[in-house]
């Protein structure tokens, strides 16, 4: 005590603060309790069981487990035993072996599911060739309005004819449903006809009055549109005719927008949209999503328009969960293509795990734009790596994971039960030519040939193959067995004695036994 008095100040603070084992004054942890050791909490949690233990009962009720465990083996002993003294016999009974309705409802089941996990791929609707139906209906009616407005100019009784004959116009439905057959007729993906040639088929060739035209005439004379201006130009005409323009209106201004790859313009009307008071539709989203791809598929784009695309996509994309909309497969089939341009395929697997999750069911345009997002992602990483590397092995690394990938995606394809057609084989090719696999790639081809094959040709006979499976007629193998075993008794026993001739009966009475018991096993072992 003497000492630690003589001792300066400075060195007594040195001494305070080695007793307190590094806890230094100042530090973070200087008024914190100590954490407990690994020796403190085994003690704790031991303490802890053994109260959970004491207070519910360490074991179950007396009986409730060993009891039923011990009937059960008395059970199968007995069972083994009589097997064993032919108390039971090793037939199986005949109602066991029937196919009845209820195999043919799981056989149906397990089978026939794909309808269950998988939705078909969707196909454009073409309806030019309903064009003569549509357009005999449409100018019928017409002939028949236009006859009788002529009989009443030429006609002093005008109020008798009304009330006696009406010629009906033609409706909203009818006009709409002619013109989208009129356009498909008469123009392509990359060459629409253009309003102007729609309305002169209509007006001047029918003479249709504009006055009936309804919403869905005009939302069909939209989506002849060659430009955004002819679109505008239709929707001015809805005004001033009484029809504002709606949600299906501006979906196809988007949509017209998208497929001229102006994503930016597309993304001004959903803009619009909101500042009219109109709610965006999914269609509408997923028209921008098609025109992101357009931009960002495009070879000859520069890379910050692709770059500037895939973010307003991204974005988009999370916009649509925030106005409480639910994607459709159409939407996830948008995205999935964009992450496929843009070679992201641990995000497509996302996507396609989150459709699982909504019950979506999946196409097969769905895991081929997947797999197309490993081949971009593997080309870019070969094509960023930075040469060879022996020693960190770069490239292999990189094929094996893009080949884990690849896998991820057939295996989530099969589970769907989606139509693997040539897209999908094509796609898987194209990733396994990507990692330089040459073997892979013609064992994938030469599979799908296989696959498409309905009849395989087969080697030998239908004997042959019968005998092979196991299930060649029983009378055959019978006649030929007991045919040598006669030859062979026939052989070792010579004839003209009584004893040998009983000797040779009980030999054939024993073989017909054993030949019947063999048979008997081997249909049980078939079955």
């Amino acid at each position: 005590h003497d000492d630690n008095d003589s001792l300066p100040s400075s060195r007594l603070h040195q001494l305070n603060q080695t007793r307190h084992m590094g806890r230094k004054d100042g530090h973070s942890a200087f008024f914190k309790p100590r954490p407990p050791t690994r020796k403190k909490r085994k003690i704790y949690h031991k303490r802890k069981r053994e109260e959970y233990q004491h207070k519910v009962g360490r074991h179950a009720k007396p009986g409730s487990k060993a009891g039923p465990r011990r009937e059960f083996y008395e059970s199968e002993w007995k069972h083994l035993v009589d097997k064993g003294r032919g108390l039971i016999s090793d037939e199986i009974p005949a109602e066991e072996l029937e196919y009845n309705y209820g195999d043919a409802l799981v056989d149906d089941l397990f089978g026939n599911s794909e309808y269950l996990t998988s939705s078909p791929t969707p196909k454009p609707v073409h309806m030019g060739k309903q064009y003569e139906k549509h357009h005999s209906l449409v100018s019928g009616l017409m002939e028949a309005y236009n006859a009788q407005l002529k009989i009443e100019r030429n006609t002093e009784e005008k109020s008798e004819i009304k009330s006696v004959f009406t010629a009906p116009l033609p409706t909203d439905k009818q006009i709409s449903l002619f013109i989208m057959s009129y356009r498909d007729r008469n123009s392509t993906k990359s060459n629409p006809i253009g309003i102007v040639k729609a309305l002169k088929h209509l007006v001047v060739d029918l003479k249709v009055p504009t006055n009936i035209l309804g919403k869905r005439s005009y939302a069909a004379l939209m989506k002849c549109s060659a430009s955004p201006t002819e679109a505008r130009r239709i929707m001015q005409m809805m005004e001033e005719n009484g029809h504002p323009p709606e949600q299906y209106a501006y979906s196809i201004l988007v949509d017209i927008h998208a497929k001229l790859g102006d994503f930016r313009r597309a993304d001004e009307v959903l803009s619009e949209m909101r500042y009219e008071s109109v709610e965006p539709t999914l269609a509408a989203y997923t028209s921008l999503l098609a025109g992101c791809y357009k931009v960002i598929n495009t070879a000859s784009m520069p890379q910050s328009i692709k770059a500037e695309a895939g973010v307003l996509a991204w974005d988009k994309w999370k916009e649509l969960y925030i106005n409480d909309l639910k994607p459709d497969v159409m939407a996830y089939g948008s995205i999935i293509r964009i992450m496929a341009a843009r070679g992201l395929p641990e995000r497509a697997i996302n996507i396609i795990e989150e459709m699982q999750m909504m019950q979506v069911k999946p196409t097969t345009l769905i895991f081929t734009s997947a797999l197309r997002a490993v081949s971009r992602s593997h080309a870019n990483a070969l094509r960023f790596e930075g040469g060879y590397s022996t020693k960190h092995k770069r490239r292999e690394s990189i094929a094996s994971h893009h080949g884990k990938l690849t896998r991820n995606i057939v295996i989530l394809a099969e589970q769907a039960e989606v139509e693997q057609d040539d897209g999908f084989v094509s796609a898987l090719m194209l990733c396994a030519a990507t990692a330089g696999d040459a073997a892979t790639t013609k064992a994938i081809y030469l599979a799908s040939e296989v696959r498409k094959l309905d009849h395989l040709r087969t080697i030998g006979s239908n004997e042959h193959l019968l005998q092979l499976q196991g299930i060649e007629s029983k009378n055959k193998k019978n006649d030929n067995l007991l045919s040598i075993g006669l030859e062979t008794s026939s052989i070792s026993i010579p004839d003209g004695n009584n004893d040998a001739n009983n000797v040779q009966l009980e030999l054939k009475d024993e073989f017909e036994n054993s030949l019947q018991q063999s048979n008997t096993r081997r249909e049980n072992k078939i079955i």
